[in-house]
């Protein structure tokens, strides 16, 4: 958090407040060997400092997948 502030204050980074409504999905697979699920369970910490409602943070880390990024399908189904 206070190196994304200092990027921001440096105008290296936009505005955090660009964060204060967005939408947020933090996503690691069970069997995910690319990075550590202990790590990922971190970063809801970094967006609450910035996303003004908690319920915009969603967690998912129950899943039995390996490494991955979730992304819409052209017939807009999330894959």
């Amino acid at each position: 958090v206070a190196k994304a502030k200092s990027y921001e204050s440096s105008g290296d980074i936009d505005a955090t407040s660009n964060l204060a409504n967005d939408k947020v999905w933090v996503y690691s697979g069970t069997a995910d060997t690319v990075v550590n699920p202990k790590v990922v369970k971190t970063v809801p910490t970094f967006y609450q400092s910035f996303i003004s409602d908690s319920s915009n943070i969603a967690e998912e880390y129950s899943i039995a997948s390996e490494h991955g990024r979730c992304s819409k399908a052209k017939d807009g189904a999330t894959v």
